[in-house]
């Protein structure tokens, strides 16, 4: 038998979780089947024996529609410890499995058993201006929304000429806004999404401001 996902569509940009990882405020549980379409996202095949494309670009808020083509049973289930999706045994043609996205970080994916097959979710954060003087107030944004119950974003900041150090640590606010205070050089960020019973994301790609 099929799992049950907590499925809502991408316009809500509500964040959903596999059964097993326990059911954020507000969520929901319609299931899937023949009769419920996917909502708008990137579409990954999970064929014999790989995912395709196996890296998906993403944006904050976006979904990733997994369709299986088969013609082997597979599942499309994350693997980052945080239990975000499962879609179970899967066959060739039956229902789609989709999962929204809320925050930058890099989000790995597998096919239980077929431990060959794997790939990842790539998600950026945002800063803006790209560039500017030392006085001027920059906007970070790491996720579409805030996290939801059980979940919460970390922050690292790289100022010119030092390491990377914690930035926002532990937060359920999705972006805020940043004012040099290291002198001029590049400032690097990234974000990732966390558990709080454990697991986590890889951190994004940078985001870096330039100030002159």
């Amino acid at each position: 038998m099929r799992h049950r996902l907590l499925l809502v569509p991408a316009a809500l940009l509500v964040f959903t979780l596999g059964v097993s990882g326990g059911l954020p405020a507000g969520a929901r549980q319609p299931g899937t089947s023949p009769g419920t379409p996917p909502p708008d996202g990137i579409h990954v095949e999970v064929s014999d024996f790989l995912f395709d494309p196996a890296t998906v670009p993403l944006g904050r808020g976006q979904t990733v529609v997994f369709d299986f083509v088969g013609p082997s049973h597979h599942t499309a289930t994350d693997s980052s410890g945080m239990e975000l999706y499962d879609s179970g045994s899967v066959g060739a043609g039956e229902p789609s499995t989709w999962y929204t996205f809320p925050a930058a970080g890099v989000y790995r994916f597998t096919c239980t058993p077929h431990v060959e097959m794997g790939g990842r979710v790539a998600i950026p954060m945002r800063v803006s201006p790209a560039s500017g003087g030392p006085h001027r107030t920059f906007h970070v944004t790491w996720a579409s929304i805030a996290a939801p119950e059980g979940f919460v974003y970390d922050v690292q900041i790289q100022k010119p000429g030092k390491d990377w150090a914690d930035w926002r640590s532990g937060v359920v606010g999705r972006k805020t806004s940043f004012t040099p205070n290291a002198g001029k050089g590049k400032y690097r960020f990234h974000a990732r999404m966390r558990s709080l019973d454990g697991g986590e994301a890889f951190w994004s790609a940078e985001a870096v401001i330039k100030i002159s």
